[in-house]
């Protein structure tokens, strides 16, 4: 006689994955906000040009009539970075790419970089480098918002000057990369995969002189709603 404890016959039970993060990473990121006030998970400067670049992408087609959530327009933007740079590196792993073993690679993708495709929900990955870079934008002085949600961000005259100082030698097609990915976003027919967009975007590329100036000003000013104690924590840090 055979006992099969908890099932009826030999079926089998469907498994589920559930994500229970115990508010460890919320700890985490309260107790470097505690230690350098402002950067949130930042480690490099390309995940604040990417953040910011998505919010002002998505400030453009606003301005066209053309409502696009900031959220989802900066992931898909993260997404085509970290895709071609791994399409530039032989798809070698890189602590400053994610989404690797997610992307499918170049002969699934005959069409191009879509942007409905890079859009999709489960396209790339469940956290991306926008979630840590977010949170620093506006005590950065980079955009301002009402109540810090990233579909809430607004560019600042600062950071629209940092993206022309990180962007400003990368003009696809004659045009600003702003206007390039816009027209991506709207889903019009533009080439994704050229050598200027590559190193414009990837965040293996590194940030020109002046933008990295530009981040350091915005390091040691900070924003206007940020306590002095707040900026002169994070200039000793930098010290």
């Amino acid at each position: 006689m055979q006992l099969f404890c908890g099932l009826l016959g030999p079926d089998r039970l469907g498994s589920s994955r559930r994500l229970r993060s115990l508010g460890i990473a919320g700890a985490v990121r309260r107790f470097n906000d505690r230690a350098v006030p402002g950067l949130g998970g930042v480690w490099f400067g390309k995940q604040l040009m990417l953040a910011l670049l998505g919010v002002r992408v998505a400030e453009l087609q606003a301005e066209r009539g053309h409502a696009v959530a900031k959220m989802e327009c900066t992931n898909a933007i993260e997404a085509l970075a970290c895709w071609l740079a791994y399409r530039d590196t032989d798809w070698a792993s890189d602590p400053r790419l994610r989404g690797r073993n997610k992307f499918p690679r170049e002969h699934d993708l005959e069409e191009g970089p879509l942007y409905a495709r890079f859009r999709a929900r489960g396209f790339y990955v469940t956290q991306p480098m926008r979630m840590a870079a977010g949170s620093a934008l506006v005590p950065l002085g980079f955009a301002t918002s009402l109540n810090r949600r990233f579909n809430s961000l607004q560019t600042t005259a600062e950071g629209r000057a940092f993206l022309d100082a990180a962007l400003g030698n990368y003009r696809p097609s004659n045009r600003p990369m702003e206007e390039h990915l816009s027209k991506w976003v709207s889903g019009e027919a533009v080439t994704m995969t050229t050598r200027t967009v590559t190193d414009g975007l990837s965040p293996c590329t590194r940030l020109p002189g002046e933008a990295l100036e530009h981040l350091d000003c915005r390091l040691r000013s900070g924003g206007v709603d940020e306590t002095s104690e707040e900026k002169s924590r994070r200039r000793a840090a930098l010290a």
